[in-house]
Formats: C-alpha cells, sequence, structure tokens
C-alpha cells in the first residue's frame, strides 16, 4: 500500500512515516515504476507504525525506540530508564502543584 493507506491505517501523517523511515526505524519496500520510484508499506510495516506512534506518544524518544528494535534484550532497561524520568517528572510536578496550592491559600 501507498503512504496515504498506510497513514490513514496507523494513525499517524505521512510526514512522521517519512521521518521514521530517514531515521531507520521502518524500511518499506521500493519499486520502481515508469522510473519513479514508489514505497510500499506491507502489514508488518503498518503495525509497526502503529507501536512507534504509541510508543512517540507516551513519550518515547526515536533514539529509545530504535534501541529496542536493535537489541530487544535492551527493552526491560530502556523501560526502567523511562519508568524512572516519568517519576521524576511526576515529583516535579508534584512539588509544584503542592507550591501553587501555598499560593492558592494566601
Amino acid at each position: 500500500m501507498r503512504i496515504k493507506e498506510a497513514a490513514e491505517l496507523s494513525g499517524l501523517t505521512e510526514k512522521a512515516i517519512r521521518l521514521y523511515e530517514e531515521k531507520g526505524l521502518i524500511c518499506p519496500a521500493i519499486t520502481e515504476i515508469n522510473g519513479r520510484k514508489f514505497r510500499d508499506y506491507d502489514e508488518p510495516t503498518v503495525a509497526l507504525l502503529k507501536t512507534i506512534g504509541g510508543l512517540r506518544r507516551s513519550f518515547f524518544s526515536i533514539e529509545q525506540i530504535a534501541a529496542m528494535q536493535e537489541n530487544p534484550d535492551r527493552i526491560p532497561e530502556i523501560f526502567t530508564e523511562y519508568r524512572n524520568e516519568l517519576k521524576e517528572q511526576y515529583d516535579r510536578l508534584g512539588m509544584l502543584i503542592g507550591r501553587a496550592d501555598e499560593i492558592l491559600s494566601q
């Protein structure tokens, strides 16, 4: 299928799909027709795009996703780092909410 259909099925923009290809996260098949190159996104590639999209919406970096693809044994380590980052953000936000509550109560 062409990029437009892959975008519709994956819920991603064509721009995002091109970026993920540029970064090496996906490798669609390329066919040449009348001297023009067309990318063909098969079902496994669309499934991978859905996974990548979910990870990106969860704020995983492209580098983290690439590392998980390149070395699946690192997935637990990457998720642990991710969880720790979320915990730090949660703590900072809790502190900010506490300060805002103090200001509002004055």
